[in-house]
């Protein structure tokens, strides 16, 4: 549950597929006719047809787990309600509330669950720091990761981004990480003078980054 780059008040749905990626284009026409359905009625009409195109059984002869997770937005923790208490009214169909999280996150989670793998946030951050320590193992020993000391700036567009880097640079050996724009309480609102979006429209700098920081990644 996310709007992404837009501003706070916007907020979204983004739906991962099966196997961890984005959802399969063939089922975006459904989708849309689900999100524009007029009554529920006729939702119910979509449903029914759209099973019965599709060869699915209803009615609880297959369970089904849904995963659930949105960012810091304050009108996600409303439509995480709204979308468990849907889930639940599906027979056989459980939501699982992954907590905060960033959208790569809750990608790698269900790709993970669906292969019979660890799927929590710890185990996330696991394997993004081995992964990093095997890529250090791998610098030419006339570089030693002893010398190692890369500095890099981040600007975390004060959402789950940079609350989450801030989490897990501890870990990342040899790199210093500095997140500006963090996300913590008081520091700013969401994507405003801040993100990637923001910079690329407005061909300004963010919000905290100014002369200084130039020749610095």
């Amino acid at each position: 549950i996310t709007a992404s780059h837009n501003p706070v008040g916007d907020n979204g749905v983004k739906i991962v597929d099966a196997d961890g990626g984005m959802m399969s284009q063939a089922w975006e026409p459904f989708s849309d006719a689900l999100a524009n359905a007029p009554t529920p009625d006729a939702l119910l009409q979509l449903v029914l047809q759209f099973a019965k195109d599709e060869g699915i059984t209803l009615g609880g002869a297959h369970s089904a787990q849904v995963l659930l997770a949105r960012d810091t937005r304050p009108t996600g923790e409303y439509l995480l309600d709204v979308a468990t208490k849907g889930i639940s009214a599906i027979v056989g169909s459980v939501a699982l509330d992954m907590g905060i999280l960033t959208t790569p996150q809750l990608h790698w989670m269900v790709r993970n669950k669906n292969r019979g793998l660890k799927a929590s946030e710890a185990d996330y951050f696991t394997q993004i720091t081995e992964s990093f320590r095997h890529l250090l193992e791998l610098t030419p020993d006339d570089k030693g990761i002893d010398e190692l000391n890369e500095k890099l700036i981040v600007d975390g567009a004060n959402g789950i981004g940079g609350l989450k880097l801030e989490q897990i640079k501890p870990n990342l050996a040899r790199l210093d990480i500095l997140v500006r724009n963090s996300g913590k309480e008081g520091e700013g609102i969401l994507n405003e003078r801040c993100g990637a979006d923001f910079v690329q429209k407005e061909k300004v700098l963010p919000l905290g980054f100014g002369p200084n920081d130039v020749g610095v990644r």
